[in-house]
């Protein structure tokens, strides 16, 4: 039944959907965090009109509704309705983005961040796998299985424009689309992790984020480090203080319990299996510079602590002058944005207030410390899968790729799964995506890999294929 299907998908991808995807690399359509006049400019709304009017062309007959809001971003919602006499009333939901990461410096060769280019069946360009591909790839899936007469559950979409900016807005677009989405037994999220590009991958879970900006001040202004140094104590020096609090300096691993969590049994078990795959790759696609080594010898330890455990990440600072400009000057304060990534079963605000606590209380010298603009995301774990679902994750990835499915934590975010579950609560989960080796997401020379994202999509129709008969 599916060898047909499969066939589609290759001609669609060839004719059509890489055309619409090139296009879609071409737009500007940078994140809200990236663009403050993104409502003015209008790249947003017309990356969804323009995924809109690809897709009513392939199903004329669906509902394609670009949804707009003043100073709320834009959200393209379908509607594809069950096809086939063998159609469920159960549905499908896609969820995708459609919004950028900035340019960044760096492509390399003939590439540029809105120049769509071909090389040896990639494709590079801005978005092209965080997240652009998405929607195109989900319409192609649907569209092969109604070329060959395969009967398949209704399919929505919700296709957003504010991921890389945290997804500000979904809440507002779901609630006004959730009552259109009636029995949604499968949500497909395609906007994760490949370990490579050999089997289909499932994203098992997702750590959650504690922001914060952490600010310590000696000074009402900066003094000549002269006649001040050995008599005002220096703000860096406290600042380190503070944070050898927070964090063993030496190995990394985090001091306050409240940061950390059980670790499922079965969790460990999977990491363990990813470690045997692709272990030996597991650090080649970082630009390491000089002899920098990972910081455990075993694979299976740097994947536990990449996706379970916390781990803290200075993004930023003020303060401290560019080199150029560094003059004698004991500095009146010091300030450095912290990441901590937190596990998926993390409770985030006990986290902060732990470390509010921690931080600015008994400060050195009686120095003034404290938290500033924080920020908090739950982590995720999906939940356990129905028989149906684990028999078609497995019998799909052996169908399609030839090889045993494989399940993937992930150190990265995305918050919004929460949402989902919250919503449809009795939906189950398929996290998967093409941001495999060397794909660059948020850096130069974006990446998609051609031939993986055209099996992906073939493994999408025949999940809408077994919600729909499970």
């Amino acid at each position: 039944m599916f060898k047909k299907v499969d066939q589609t998908v290759a001609q669609l991808w060839k004719e059509s959907t890489l055309p619409a995807l090139e296009d879609f690399v071409r737009l500007p359509a940078k994140s809200p965090a990236f663009d403050a006049d993104w409502e003015a400019h209008g790249v947003l709304l017309d990356a969804c009109r323009k995924a809109a009017r690809w897709g009513q062309m392939l199903f004329p007959q669906a509902t394609f509704d670009v949804l707009t809001a003043p100073g709320i971003t834009p959200c393209l919602f379908f509607d594809i309705p069950a096809f086939g006499t063998d159609a469920s009333e159960a549905s499908v939901l896609c969820y995708g983005h459609l919004d950028k990461q900035p340019e960044n410096s760096g492509w390399t060769g003939n590439r540029a961040p809105f120049k769509p280019v071909v090389e040896d069946g990639k494709l590079y360009g801005r978005g092209c796998a965080d997240d652009g591909y998405c929607v195109y790839s989900a319409l192609t899936a649907v569209k092969a299985l109604e070329v060959n007469a395969v009967s398949h559950p209704r399919i929505c979409g919700l296709i957003e424009t504010g991921e890389e900016s945290g997804s500000p807005d979904l809440s507002y677009w779901l609630r006004m689309t959730a009552p259109r989405m009636k029995n949604t037994a499968l949500i497909l999220v395609l906007d994760s992790t490949a370990g490579d590009y050999e089997r289909l991958w499932i994203t098992s879970s997702f750590r959650g984020t504690v922001g914060v900006t952490l600010r310590v001040k000696v000074l009402n202004h900066g003094v000549h480090s002269g006649s001040a140094s050995g008599i005002v104590p220096e703000s860096f020096m406290i600042i380190r203080e503070l944070l050898d609090r927070l964090e063993n300096s030496r190995t990394g691993e985090i001091l306050l319990p409240e940061f950390h969590c059980r670790i499922p049994e079965n969790r460990k078990e999977q990491i363990r299996a990813v470690a045997d795959l692709i272990g030996g790759d597991l650090c080649s696609h970082f630009p390491w510079a000089g002899q920098t080594a990972m910081r455990y010898d075993s694979a299976a330890e740097n994947i536990l602590e990449q996706t379970w455990k916390p781990q803290l990440a200075v993004i930023g600072a003020e303060g401290l002058p560019e080199l150029q400009h560094a003059g004698n000057v004991l500095r009146s304060e010091t300030a450095l944005r912290l990441s901590i990534r937190i596990p998926p079963y993390t409770e985030p605000q006990a986290a902060l207030d732990a470390m509010r606590a921690k931080l600015t209380s008994d400060v050195p010298f009686n120095a003034q410390a404290s938290l500033e603009d924080a920020s908090i995301a739950k982590g995720w774990d999906a939940p356990q899968e129905a028989p149906w679902l684990t028999r078609a994750v497995e019998s799909i990835g052996r169908e399609v790729f030839g090889k045993t499915s494989a399940y993937i934590p992930e150190g990265g975010s995305i918050p919004i799964l929460n949402l989902f579950a919250q919503t449809f609560p009795q939906a189950q989960f398929v996290v998967t995506g093409v941001l495999g080796p060397h794909s660059n997401a948020h850096g130069p020379d974006e990446m998609l890999d051609l031939n993986y994202a055209e099996k992906l999509t073939c493994a999408v129709a025949r999940f809408a294929v077994a919600a729909g008969s499970r």
